[in-house]
């Protein structure tokens, strides 16, 4: 059996890639912190999706950081790499798949970021993304990962050429390497066209790097069986004594759509703050303030089963001020308060589950609690992630995680429902 690493640049596009293996009957291993790769020896068989949380970092720092994981990657001997990128192409793309390029000696990077189950679809080289429906963004992907490179070193492969077939495909990818090409940027808009480049690389063997959102990873993966991990740990059911926290710091149109969504729930309670108080408040004494509120409330009102952390402007504002779409979507100060209190009050509080919204929140949020380890065991909704938290002597949580910029309006609403019907199971209760 084959052993395989994923490297991600932030929690939730470890866990979203992961999940997929997971739900497949890979035993798949979240690595939370880069840096403790590998920690112990890579079991075979096993899958590891490495978060290197380099999203937000910059350029130079990102390359560095994904080079220093490659060379530990490369020492770990895996059957199996693959990068996984933002499926909006966000982060330092470019440079993280030059670094796992220069260190691995891998001939040729694969590249396609398209998601067709959440329209995010690639054609002639454009990634047009249509969420928000109203917003619809196109983005020539040659040009946003390597900014203005050599075209002489990337050739496009056109939905013509993916549909003509994997054995077509094949001869692309070998006639690029000897070629001396360094990328390949494809065009996909349905599953079944990452399975034909899926299918393409898998024919190629070892010398190419396969880079994609978890769309390419699904159809990658699936070629290879897997028996049963015996992952399932969830009791499910009406649970009077379940109590879910989200806790929301992006931005994102998507997000506030939610979050406005959301307040309608007659069981939710808000705790906002105005992001101006950070200019002259240090953001450990906003988290304070805010676990103060949510504890007093709790105590207060035990008909509320839904706590929520975010911003006030997410909740109160028509559009979130100078939302670029390329742009961090969560401010440094504002992730560190809202996560520094969700931290807080999980600990303080009889909470059962946590459901972090970005992957800076998510990393943030873990980064604040000591954690044994994170087991990934479903995908509730497609894009989200339920996962096992073992927190050093306290009763395992449940954790979910999304892209803050991920789903329709309604996703934080069905989350909050399966917040209150799922939970953790004790080792006696396993369904």
């Amino acid at each position: 059996m084959k052993s395989a690493i994923i490297i991600a640049d932030d929690l939730t596009g470890a866990c979203d890639t992961g999940i997929k293996l997971a739900a497949m009957g890979w035993d798949t291993e979240v690595v939370l912190d880069a840096s403790l790769f590998p920690d112990t020896a890579v079991r075979e068989g096993a899958f590891y999706t490495i978060n290197t949380n380099t999203r937000s970092a910059s350029r130079e720092t990102a390359y560095n950081v994904v080079k220093k994981v490659a060379d530990a990657v490369k020492r770990a001997k895996p059957q199996i790499l693959y990068k996984k990128i933002d499926s909006v192409l966000r982060g330092n793309v470019g440079a993280e798949i030059n670094a796992v390029l220069d260190v691995t000696g891998l001939k040729l990077a694969v590249v396609a970021p398209a998601l067709p189950q959440s329209n995010r679809v690639v054609c002639d080289g454009i990634l047009r993304v249509d969420c928000p429906p109203s917003k619809p963004v196109c983005r020539d992907v040659r040009k946003l990962l390597f900014n203005g490179m050599d075209e002489e070193i990337c050739r496009g492969v056109s939905l013509r050429e993916v549909r003509s077939g994997s054995a077509a495909v094949e001869k692309i990818f070998l006639d690029s390497v000897a070629g001396g090409l360094r990328y390949c940027v494809v065009d996909a808009q349905t599953d079944a066209d990452l399975a034909v480049v899926a299918e393409a690389i898998w024919r190629c063997g070892a010398q190419l790097l396969p880079v994609g959102s978890a769309g390419l990873a699904e159809q990658l993966f699936r070629r290879e069986p897997a028996a049963a991990s015996g992952r399932g740990s969830l009791r499910c059911g009406a649970d009077p004594l379940a109590l879910g926290l989200i806790v929301v710091t992006s931005k994102h149109p998507s997000a506030v759509a939610q979050l406005r969504r959301l307040r309608r729930r007659g069981d939710a309670a808000f705790f906002t703050f105005h992001t101006s108080v950070l200019e002259h408040t240090e953001p450990a004494a906003v988290a304070r303030r805010l676990a103060r509120r949510i504890v007093r409330h709790h105590r207060a009102h035990d008909e509320t089963k839904i706590y929520v952390i975010t911003t006030a402007a997410n909740v109160d504002q028509d559009e979130p001020d100078g939302y670029v779409p390329d742009a961090d979507l969560s401010d440094d100060g504002i992730a560190t308060a809202a996560t520094t209190a969700a931290a807080m009050v999980a600990r303080a509080l009889p909470f059962t589950a946590v459901t972090a919204s970005g992957g800076d929140t998510a990393s943030r949020f873990l980064s604040n609690l000591p954690l044994q380890r994170v087991t990934l065991l479903e995908e509730p909704l497609p894009g989200t992630v339920a996962a096992r938290m073992d927190i050093r002597e306290e009763v395992p949580k449940l954790l979910l995680t999304k892209s803050g910029g991920f789903g329709d309006e309604e996703v934080l609403d069905k989350l909050a429902d399966y917040m209150l019907t799922h939970r953790v199971a004790a080792q006696n209760q396993l369904r």
